[in-house]
């Protein structure tokens, strides 16, 4: 999510960004899970805690302070994502979840202390 965020701060200013079709990108954070097709739901109960909870808090604040445009539909959504990752999450994946989304919604994107779960 971070180079997603950056890029995008770059358009806001006025920059421009450029594609080059010649261009190999090798990304040196992968996660096992994400070398082959994995659900995002069985991803998350494979994740980390920690990388769970600022990929979801970071992504949170990102759409809500740039992408929203219709506010109803998001809270929508959000609830909707909260009740699936509720029902194919164990118990302490979605306290960690519904943490990071108030977190992100209330734009605290500082280290975060308490991720024991």
């Amino acid at each position: 999510m971070e180079i997603y965020e950056w890029t995008y701060r770059i358009t806001l200013k006025g920059g421009k960004l450029f594609l080059s079709i010649y261009s190999m990108i090798k990304d040196l954070d992968i996660a096992p899970y994400f070398r082959k097709k994995t659900k995002f739901f069985e991803a998350s109960k494979l994740s980390e805690p920690y990388r769970l909870y600022y990929s979801i808090r970071n992504g949170t604040w990102f759409r809500r302070t740039y992408l929203v445009k219709n506010t109803f539909i998001f809270f929508l959504n959000m609830a909707f994502f909260l009740l699936l990752a509720r029902i194919f999450l164990g118990k302490q994946r979605f306290i960690l979840i519904k943490k990071a989304i108030k977190d992100g919604l209330a734009g605290n994107l500082g280290y975060c202390t308490d991720l024991e779960v």
